[in-house]
């Protein structure tokens, strides 16, 4: 079961990276993340990283340059920037835990929004509340 999941992973891997390659028209943005953060599930240590999102309601690719990591997540629109900032990052913050939640290309107010992941959820449904922050990023 595992090799077969792994199997479908990399080709869909394999077409977002053609349709981005094909398309042209991709937009990329280069963050530095100060803190260990989590996206689909998955833990992501704080470094370089790369996010490649080839359309408004396409999958995302978040890429550690250092690690050569790669997660592929689906997206959704996401809401108007108010990070102050062109290009951001914005994360949820349970605790001492950060979820990816939503980013900004630099290429309009709208963003790209991820969805909750089970571990979020569970963590939104805590008490205590949350925080958001927002870092700025290149892009290109």
């Amino acid at each position: 079961m595992n090799t077969m999941k792994t199997i479908w992973m990399a080709a869909a891997l394999a077409a977002v990276v053609g349709l981005v390659a094909w398309a042209g028209e991709a937009s990329v943005i280069r963050a530095t993340v100060p803190f260990d953060f989590t996206v689909a599930d998955q833990k992501l240590p704080a470094g370089e990283y790369q996010i490649v999102r080839s359309g408004p309601f396409s999958a995302v690719q978040i890429q550690s340059r250092e690690k050569g990591t790669t997660i592929l997540v689906g997206s959704l629109p996401g809401y108007t920037n108010k990070t102050g900032y062109a290009a951001a990052l914005s994360f949820n913050k349970y605790g001492d835990t950060y979820f990816l939640r939503e980013f900004w290309m630099g290429n309009g107010t709208d963003g790209t929004q991820l969805a909750k992941s089970k571990a979020e959820k569970d963590l939104a449904e805590r008490p205590e509340g949350y925080n958001i922050a927002a870092i700025t990023v290149r892009y290109r």
